[in-house]
């Protein structure tokens, strides 16, 4: 895989090699799934943390958790994670707790960055080999 979008090491935001696995090597419905992402989930932190001030504590749990199976759907590991433990927190009654909510936050956006870029540029998505399917992925 070249360059920063289709990177699945440790400091890419989503594994692009697992997620084109999980849709079974179709590179197409992949993009179209990670561009749902985009548009759907963007401001999802801003939601949860909108949910949460305004004392709707079962709303701002939900939005974590749609959040975070969303992230696995697109192999975000690191946002999924974030997500899981913002919901810990939510369901712990910990609603002010701004770390939890500025790392998911920040990791989020890490995310649409890496979205952005993979998303804005196509002819670099074509040039991209798909990985085998029985390759082994971390």
């Amino acid at each position: 895989m070249s360059g920063p979008a289709f990177t699945s090491g440790p400091e890419a935001a989503l594994d692009y090699a697992a997620g084109l696995e999980r849709m079974m090597g179709d590179r197409e419905m992949f993009l179209r799934v990670l561009a749902r992402f985009r548009g759907d989930y963007r401001d999802s932190v801003a939601r949860v943390r909108a949910a949460s001030d305004a004392g709707d504590l079962a709303l701002a749990q939900r939005l974590a958790h749609t959040l975070k199976g969303a992230a696995a759907m697109i192999e975000a590991r690191s946002l999924r994670q974030q997500a899981a433990q913002a919901e810990q927190a939510l369901r712990a009654g910990r609603t002010q707790d701004a770390q939890v909510f500025d790392s998911l936050d920040a990791e989020l956006a890490r995310v649409m960055a890496q979205l952005d870029t993979l998303l804005a540029a196509p002819a670099a998505r074509d040039a991209a080999p798909a990985p085998a399917l029985n390759e082994a992925v971390l």
